[in-house]
């Protein structure tokens, strides 16, 4: 019997507030019931600080356990996934991204995005071509976000570090400014370092006690 699955994901424990867990939960449980499907919970489909960029929520996490379930057949033919946008599924490069979106259109299963309630199946991107046009420039457009993020955080490590090598101290403000967080400690700040793929740098450099710093908000992971 075909089944509903709700995926969730945040790149930062921060965004996971009870807010929008409840508004997917309620979005998918609505989804279920007008279709006449189960909104199945048994598996774990929830991914918080796992990066979508650097490929951690399919590598280590529960979006990657849902792929392999899916080429193990234990995921019903005619299931349907419902995310709040295509960047929860991933944020690798568009041909990579793109991808991994056709591996679950392809094993006959509907991608449904909360966001704007898009169905993405072969039925629907065979009789609207363009869908998939649009699929890829959302997916070209969160690459970019991430690449761009991900380029910020690596030069302000790399000034960071040389000024460590020079004898300096290093500002923690600066290093959460670039990372994007609010940060009271720097254990907070090494944490995000190590999300992010800096984990060297960050359980190296030098800090000064952390202060509160203002947050860029939103979520380019």
């Amino acid at each position: 019997m075909s089944r509903v699955y709700s995926y969730l994901r945040f790149s930062a424990a921060k965004q996971a507030d009870g807010a929008s867990t409840a508004r997917q939960t309620e979005y998918a449980k609505k989804w279920a019931d007008e279709n006449n499907l189960v909104l199945d919970e048994s598996l774990n489909m929830r991914d918080e600080g796992l990066s979508a960029y650097h490929q951690k929520h399919i590598q280590t996490g529960q979006l990657g356990v849902f792929l392999e379930a899916i080429n193990t057949g234990k995921i019903p033919t005619g299931s349907v996934l419902i995310v709040e946008g295509l960047d929860r599924l991933s944020r690798a490069e568009p041909i990579l991204a793109q991808a991994q979106l056709a591996q679950i259109v392809n094993a006959g299963i509907t991608v449904v995005t909360a966001s704007d309630g898009k169905q993405y199946n072969r039925e629907t991107l065979k009789a609207n071509p363009m869908d998939l046009v649009y699929s890829l420039l959302v997916m070209i457009r969160a690459h970019e976000e991430s690449e761009t993020k991900s380029k910020r955080v690596s030069d302000a490590l790399l000034r960071a570090a040389r000024a460590w090598q020079a004898g300096k101290r290093v500002p923690v403000g600066d290093i959460a400014q670039a990372v994007g967080i609010n940060v009271r400690s720097v254990q907070a700040i090494r944490a995000q370092l190590r999300q992010d793929g800096f984990s060297d740098l960050g359980n190296t450099l030098q800090v000064d006690e952390a202060v509160e710093t203002d947050s860029e908000g939103g979520d380019h992971d």
